[in-house]
C-alpha cells in the first residue's frame, strides 16, 4: 500500500446483467461501500461491456457453492465442514442448509434497503441524479486537465 496521503479517486462500473444477486453483493457492492469511505468514488453501469463482451462459464456450480462457504463461515467452521464433507459425515443437504441459513441472515438488511426502491422505481432516479451532478463536474475537470496536458485546448 502506498504511503501517499492524497485522496484517491476511484471509477468503477458493473455490467447490467439483470437483477442484483449474491455475486454482485459479495463481489462488488461491499467493496464499493468500503472504498467509498476511503476515497472519492464514482460508480456506473457499464453498458459498453454488455454490448462488447460475452460470458464464458469459468467454474462449475459446485465450485461456486463451495466458494460461498468460505465467504460466509469462519475458518474453523470451514475446516470442520470440509472434513465432514470429505468423510461423508454430513450430507450435501445439511451442508447447503448451513450455507442457506448464513446467507438469509446476511441478506435480511439488504432486502429491507431494496424494498422501497422496488415499490417506487422513481426513487432510484432521484438517488442517481444526486450522483450524476458531482460526477459530471469531476469528469469535465478531468477532461480539461487531460486536454491541457496533451495540448488539445480548442477555443
Amino acid at each position: 500500500m502506498s504511503s501517499n496521503t492524497e485522496p484517491r479517486r476511484i471509477l468503477s462500473g458493473m455490467r447490467p446483467t439483470g437483477r442484483l444477486d449474491l455475486g454482485h453483493d459479495q463481489g462488488v457492492l461491499k467493496n464499493w461501500v468500503r472504498r467509498h469511505e476511503e476515497s472519492e468514488c464514482f460508480y456506473f453501469v457499464a453498458d459498453w461491456y454488455a454490448l462488447t463482451t460475452y460470458c464464458e462459464e469459468s467454474a462449475s456450480m459446485d465450485d461456486l457453492a463451495w466458494g460461498l462457504h468460505r465467504v460466509y463461515m469462519s475458518q474453523e467452521k470451514h475446516d470442520e465442514l470440509a472434513e465432514d464433507c470429505k468423510s461423508t459425515t454430513i450430507g450435501c443437504v445439511d451442508c447447503k442448509r448451513s450455507l442457506l441459513d448464513s446467507l438469509l441472515k446476511e441478506q435480511t438488511l439488504h432486502r429491507e434497503r431494496v424494498e422501497p426502491f422496488e415499490k417506487d422505481p422513481g426513487k432510484t432516479w432521484e438517488v442517481n441524479e444526486l450522483g450524476w451532478t458531482p460526477a459530471w463536474v469531476v469528469a469535465q475537470e478531468t477532461l480539461n486537465e487531460m486536454r491541457a496536458a496533451l495540448g488539445m485546448r480548442y477555443t
